[in-house]
């Protein structure tokens, strides 16, 4: 059942269940869960139907018929999502898809390209922490990419890990390569009101490091993800977000090596559902307009 956005009033479960979408892990808008299982879950979405415009400098807006699509269950999880897109002259589509453990943690994660599927497994210790991970190509038997049936899988990297608090504050897991020796290090340190404000990372036969940092508002909402690297030459990436009074995302600008090169803009009905998002190229001026439209469960 497709409903648009101005035909249900839902705007009470709303204001009850919180912010549509979930960015404590910064993760809005990339291939992993980015939506508030609870919100999703008591407002019964089914999914999440985009449509995508593009506008370049001085031109009108084009519409292609691009598409961007999530995909629920009814406990409020997504289980897919998709985006088409042109390359090389032909519609493209990238599916992501989802499996899940009784604790709802993601185990599978598959995507796909222009040479098949593949996947990253993921398995946690005790603690919850992730413990191995298994990068693998997989052979799709089924009729489509959205009938996806494993066939032969081929495990390309596999990595185990340890991890071990160092105190109440900092936790290090250790990496371990595909012939089990360790080659990497990673420290999570936290302030004392288990806020994560830094991950450290450090390569164990050289000494190139990567250093995320993160700062937060008087809310307790991530404001600002810092990323500085030597790993590949020196460089950082700085995501900066902003949040309305009530605590929805409203706009992430994005810094490389302190040039701003993308702005997005997240736009939101009455009862708090997602409008559209716009996303401009700083440089280019370049912009995409995806408008949404959702779908509910009866």
């Amino acid at each position: 059942m497709r409903i648009s956005l101005f035909c249900i009033l839902i705007i009470w479960v709303s204001t009850v269940s919180g912010q549509i979408l979930d960015n404590r892990d910064c993760n809005a808008f990339t291939d992993e869960p980015f939506f508030s299982t609870e919100f999703i879950k008591i407002n019964r979405i089914k999914a999440i139907n985009g449509h995508i415009k593009t506008k370049k400098k001085l031109s009108p807006i084009q519409d292609k018929g691009l598409e961007a699509y999530y995909g629920f269950n009814e406990e409020g999880i997504l289980t897919h999502q998709y985006k088409t897109r042109f390359k090389s002259g032909h519609k493209d589509t990238t599916l992501v898809t989802y499996a899940y453990d009784d604790s709802n943690r993601v185990v599978v994660k598959r995507l796909n390209d222009s040479y098949g599927f593949y996947s990253y497994n993921y398995t946690f210790d005790s603690t919850g922490q992730v413990s191995s991970e298994k990068y693998c190509r997989d052979e799709n038997v089924g009729g489509s990419k959205v009938d996806f049936k494993l066939g032969k899988q081929t495990i390309i990297v596999s990595e185990n890990f340890k991890n071990q608090w160092v105190n109440d504050s900092t936790m290090k897991k250790r990496y371990f390569n595909n012939y089990g020796r360790p080659y990497q290090e990673k420290y999570f340190h936290w302030d004392d009101k288990g806020y994560l404000i830094e991950e450290e990372t450090r390569l164990l036969l050289n000494s190139k490091r990567n250093k995320i940092e993160y700062r937060y508002n008087e809310k307790g909402l991530v404001t600002e993800k810092i990323q500085s690297s030597n790993v590949t030459g020196n460089s950082t990436l700085k995501h900066v977000y902003s949040y309305d009074e009530v605590g929805n995302l409203t706009q992430i600008d994005e810094y490389r090596n302190g040039n701003h090169v993308t702005k997005r803009e997240v736009v939101y009905s009455d009862n708090m559902l997602l409008e559209a998002v716009i996303v401009w190229d700083v440089a280019t001026k370049f912009m995409t307009i995806v408008s949404y439209d959702f779908e509910f469960y009866e």
